[in-house]
């Protein structure tokens, strides 16, 4: 589990405005959660009228960076700890060239039933295309 959102939350809306795909899975823990769906000429025309809607989804965003790069931080401080005790408190020099090739590949849908099963496909385009909120 990387985070729990709850009422007003929103998610897939990076991969939605970077127009790339989504790269995580949702999964929907709670009977009583209702998911709102955008694609991205509702958020679009939403955004223009409402500049409420983008200062929400504004702040949710930011939080979430700040979020990451604290526990970035968190990890930084981990490793450089754990460094330092292998090596006598001298770290171990960083190889100029990388020794291996590393990369992530998740195809996700944002989109989840209940249960953590896929929803059906309800229209054309690919799942970064939309912008979904959690209530």
């Amino acid at each position: 589990e990387v985070r729990t959102i709850g009422k007003g939350d929103f998610f897939g809306e990076m991969s939605m405005l970077a127009e790339q795909p989504a790269l995580a899975t949702i999964m929907v823990v709670s009977q009583s959660a209702r998911i709102g769906r955008l694609d991205k000429d509702l958020f679009l025309r939403i955004g223009r009228f409402n500049s409420r809607f983008l200062f929400l989804l504004l702040q949710n965003m930011i939080a979430r960076l700040i979020q990451r790069e604290e526990r970035i931080d968190q990890l930084i401080a981990f490793l450089a700890d754990h460094q330092n005790e292998g090596s006598g408190g001298v770290p171990a020099p960083a190889s100029a060239e990388p020794d291996h090739d590393e990369s992530v590949d998740r195809p996700a849908d944002t989109d989840m039933a209940r249960n953590g099963n896929p929803a059906p496909e309800e229209a054309p385009g690919s799942p970064g295309d939309n912008q979904d909120a959690a209530d």
